[in-house]
């Protein structure tokens, strides 16, 4: 696939893509004709991965550190196991041929002395390149250090981290060297403005060309000549991932901004940036050979820059080749049949990094012995990117090959992904498993296009209902069966001070209302951005039932109930409110705000929020009839089609992501939601029962910008464990954006706007919303 160049490749958002699926389903099935979005590519050939992992060919290695490869030899640096915890700990070089053969230690490599006194020290290769000569080049690091312990201390072998105020620099070098293959030095060249009074710059990446060497830090390019001489730095609005040497002579710098990633290259000239050559959300890029000036990556997709043409070429799909984007430290292409990569990553089930060479050879398709798994998604999220990646890797049965339907949308289409894949269903181009997130369930099921997954749970030898969280998944449930399931969840709901709110968990609309009439200075009850649209908006999706009978078709808007509603909407703020501070404490202290929505992921939140309100904290919900306005938001979603001929192999991915192992793995990998497997569930309040007390520094982020707030993070106490479990058994209310929801709440905000402008009354805006969402409704349920 070759696409035309431009200067900015931007991916479209989830969000937009999702908002009119329901709606354009609808239209899909009704329309005679199609739209033209061009065929549906059907790819002959597939790259077939070849793993070889180095740290497992070299007894001892744990963590490694740079690569690069030179001529047929890679060349990397590495930290040996029993050299933790010696008093200097030092990078060793390694080489192995390309195929993972003749894998050595280079032993005429040394690195920096220490001096006589020095009691601690690390040495560190920061960053390795190569030069047009094929030359090896390295940035190494020395640190040395002295203690001056008082009298009174005694050191504690276990806890290294109280000893560092005593801790006096001894020396500091950064030396930029040149090797030969054996790993002797042939130059060495000190950078000294590499140091500062706080020790040594952290030199994320460094290129070099005929004049210069580029070394880029954290937000700085940094440019020397070969005598150690700065001749000029550039300040980098965003943070550094690499710097790129282009064939054509350029260096190009990689950073991640306030938009996304960027690659922009250094006017040489004029000693500063200039043009920029590629923008996207996520954006990995990687020096180009003799085939391409570059390579970059989305995370889904590897293109290469081709000079001759100035296209951008897709080179092969990183998640059907179960490689993750950004693990990568070289690409290259040695001809259109064959990719070699070098990947580090972090083996978290031996916990140790690894370095592996990853050889991609194309053969058609018929010869791959393995059945395919289609998967179609708007938006493949991390979890789900690693969950896929770890399956193909894994199963030697079944491969997993993705279509990421928002890689159709432009920036003039939004809605071409969501096109394209409605059309394809319509047509009979199913795939086996989709994300239904924002997707019309319910037409799905009407239109028997899903999978009951309760049948498979049923008849699954590894899992059954019981080891879900309690009632998890009836809350999905159509029809009391089950056509979507989730691994993690947040719930969304309002939290505050029990002396204001009340200590129960739960609350009624009237409830609610008192509680806003008892405080009459909470202008801003809920922060200074829930806004009126925004409340009503929250307020309807936590009385789906209330409001909408899907059974029977029908919309209930017009009644006492939902003018009350609207007039408790019509206290708050019509606009976001601008208080004049970024930080919701002082609103909460002085009593402008007396409550908080948020999506409550752990216990970390629950702390926080109890310390910005005062010490106590009472989880109430969002106001609803049935007292239990706590709303699930499940992620990632997956449904196995019922035209699917390889339904086994789709439960068999989506069970393993069910699992207490692969969930436990997830959480252990930082994970920071909610798991549905009970046994992690119970484990994860387990950890937070037993964990030490530790003071930890929180990002809160509540009027646009963050601040930043120390938190005491104490041991779950039993009386919370019983409160939190409360709190998620009681959440049975399912997000409902996506579906016919979105469609509805375009009505209901567009005429309540007319009702909180004060052009129309409350009994009108019912009236016209029960017009107009009756006839909505009728049409897709009735």
């Amino acid at each position: 696939m070759t696409m035309t160049r431009t200067k900015n490749h931007s991916k479209s958002k989830k969000l937009i893509i999702i908002i009119l699926a329901s709606l354009l389903l609808l239209q899909l099935t009704a329309c005679s004709s199609e739209p033209d979005i061009g065929e549906n590519e059907t790819p002959d050939t597939i790259f077939v991965p070849e793993f070889t992992d180095l740290t497992q060919l070299y007894e001892g290695l744990y963590f490694t550190g740079s690569a690069v490869i030179i001529n047929e030899t890679v060349y990397f640096s590495a930290i040996m196991q029993d050299s933790i915890d010696e008093q200097f700990t030092a990078h060793r070089l390694f080489s192995a041929n390309l195929d993972g053969t003749n894998l050595i230690e280079l032993q005429s490599f040394t690195t920096t002395t220490p001096p006589a006194n020095a009691e601690d020290g690390t040495t560190r290769i920061l960053a390795m390149a190569t030069d047009s000569e094929s030359n090896l080049w390295i940035v190494e690091s020395a640190e040395f250090f002295i203690y001056n312990f008082p009298e009174y201390f005694t050191p504690d072998p276990d806890d290294s981290y109280a000893t560092l105020e005593y801790r006096e620099i001894l020396s500091s070098n950064v030396l930029v060297r040149k090797l030969d293959n054996t790993g002797a030095t042939l130059e060495t060249i000190e950078i000294n403005e590499m140091i500062t009074d706080h020790g040594l710059i952290w030199i994320r990446s460094f290129v070099i060309d005929k004049e210069n060497i580029y070394f880029a830090t954290n937000e700085k390019i940094a440019v020397y000549n070969y005598l150690g001489n700065q001749l000029y730095t550039i300040d980098v609005d965003g943070m550094i991932n690499s710097l790129i040497y282009m064939t054509d002579g350029n260096i190009a710098v990689n950073f991640w901004g306030s938009n996304g990633g960027t690659l922009q290259i250094i006017d040489k000239q004029r000693r500063e940036l200039g043009e920029i050559l590629e923008s996207m959300q996520f954006l990995y890029v990687f020096s180009g050979d003799e085939n391409f000036l570059y390579y970059i990556s989305d995370q889904t997709y590897l293109y290469g820059l081709k000079t001759e043409t100035d296209e951008l070429v897709q080179i092969l799909n990183l998640v059907d080749s179960s490689i993750v984007a950004m693990n990568l430290m070289i690409v290259s292409v040695i001809d259109d049949d064959q990719v070699l990569m070098i990947n580090r990553g972090w083996d978290n089930f031996n916990d140790r990094q690894i370095i592996e060479l990853i050889s991609l050879n194309r053969i058609a398709i018929e010869d791959h012995e393995v059945t395919t798994i289609t998967f179609a998604t708007f938006f493949l999220s991390s979890e789900t990117r690693e969950a896929i990646i770890d399956f193909n890797r894994r199963n030697s049965r079944y491969h997993i090959q993705v279509t990421d339907y928002s890689e159709f949308a432009t920036d003039d289409d939004y809605m071409a992904g969501v096109i394209k894949l409605n059309t394809e269903i319509v047509t009979g181009n199913i795939p086996d498993m989709l994300d239904i997130m924002g997707l019309p369930v319910e037409q799905y099921v009407a239109m028997g296009l899903l999978e009951n997954l309760y049948s498979f749970i049923d008849n699954d030898t590894e899992i059954n209902r019981e080891d879900f969280v309690e009632n998890i998944f009836t809350r999905a449930e159509i029809n009391n069966d089950l056509y979507y399931i989730f691994p993690f969840f947040t719930v969304s709901t309002i939290i505050g001070n029990p002396n204001i709110l009340g200590n129960e968990l739960g609350w009624n609309m009237d409830e609610f209302l008192t509680v806003l009439q008892n405080n009459p200075d909470a202008d801003i009850p809920l922060g200074a951005w829930f806004t009126n649209r925004i409340f009503l908006n929250f307020a309807i999706e936590n009385n789906i039932d209330f409001f909408v009978d899907r059974d029977a078709g029908l919309v209930n808007f017009d009644n006492e109930d939902f003018i009350e509603l609207l007039e408790i909407a019509n206290m708050f703020p019509s606009d976001v409110h601008d208080t004049g501070n970024f930080d919701e404490r002082d609103d909460i202290a002085t009593g402008r705000q007396i409550m908080a929505y948020y999506h409550y992921q752990g216990f970390i939140q629950h702390q926080m929020f109890s310390e910005i309100f005062g010490g106590e904290l009472v989880i109430k919900g969002f106001p609803n009839e049935n007292r239990n306005g706590n709303t699930i938001n499940p992620f990632p979603t997956f449904a196995i089609t019922s035209t699917s001929e390889n339904k086994e192999g789709a439960w068999s991915f989506i069970s393993h992501l069910m699992s207490e192992y692969w969930q436990r793995t997830m959480m252990n990998q930082g994970q920071n939601n909610i798991p549905t497997n009970k046994a992690v569930f119970e484990w994860m309040i387990e950890n937070a029962m037993n964990q030490p007390e530790q003071t930890i520094s929180v990002g809160t982020n509540f009027g646009g910008e963050t601040s930043i707030i120390d938190i005491v993070i104490s041991p779950l106490t039993q009386t919370e464990r019983e409160q939190f479990i409360e709190f998620v058994n009681s959440a049975n209310v399912l997000m409902s954006s996506g579906d016919i929801f979105t469609s509805l709440m375009d009505i209901v905000i567009e005429t309540a706007s007319g009702y909180f402008l004060g052009q129309i009354t409350a009994e009108n805006a019912a009236r016209v919303i029960q017009s107009r969402a009756s006839i909505l409704v009728s049409e897709q349920f009735g």
